[in-house]
């Protein structure tokens, strides 16, 4: 009968940069055998990083959304509004847009749902809202839309929010598994609209 010994990890599952593949996973675990009651190291990690993989895949496809309900405005010139109320409320958004940006520094933007590397960004309007760039996206599209409304217009505004819902879903769980304090950051914060949502 073979005997198998419990071997120390050459690397712990998930350190490094990028996303941890499945061989690698199997190249440190080859050999571990689970004590009785713990559950399997390798398969926690695989669906740990399947989840992931889902998660990242969904925000992608958010992300395809919200373009693709915005240039459909833009091809009906349904962005943008003579009327003074939306300018006003636009310029709102693009000013809460660029604060959050400026805010967030020079961490770069990922087309998939990627927390960044570093702290978790709590100043500026993060203080206020978790997603103060999607809600002014949000925002300006809606005036947009409540400017040249139609049934065109209204769903592609509903692609956009809806999109963008998405991707706030995939985003907030992949922090939570980055960062262990976004639970209490998220407690005491509104994910778009203070005091509403």
């Amino acid at each position: 009968m073979a005997q198998f010994v419990r071997s120390p990890l050459k690397k712990p599952p998930g350190e490094g940069t990028g996303p941890t593949r499945h061989a690698d996973l199997r190249e440190n675990l080859v050999g571990r055998v689970p004590p009785r009651g713990e559950p399997d190291v390798f398969q926690q990690a695989v669906r740990r990083h399947r989840c992931c993989a889902m998660l990242k895949t969904l925000s992608l496809i958010g992300y395809i959304g919200m373009v693709g309900g915005l240039l459909g405005l833009l091809a009906m010139h349904a962005i943008f509004s003579p009327s003074a109320w939306v300018i006003v409320i636009q310029v709102a958004a693009l000013l809460l847009g660029v604060w959050a940006r400026v805010s967030f520094g020079r961490r770069s933007y990922h087309v998939a749902a990627n927390p960044t590397e570093g702290c978790l960004v709590t100043w500026g309007p993060y203080r206020y809202i978790r997603h103060p760039i999607y809600t002014a996206i949000c925002v300006a599209t809606l005036a947009g839309v409540g400017a040249h409304w139609s049934w065109k217009t209204g769903a592609c505004g509903a692609v956009v929010a809806g999109s963008l819902g998405m991707r706030i879903f995939c985003e907030e769980r992949l922090l939570v598994a980055r960062y262990p304090e976004y639970g209490q950051y998220a407690a005491r914060t509104w994910r778009m609209i203070p005091y509403v949502y």
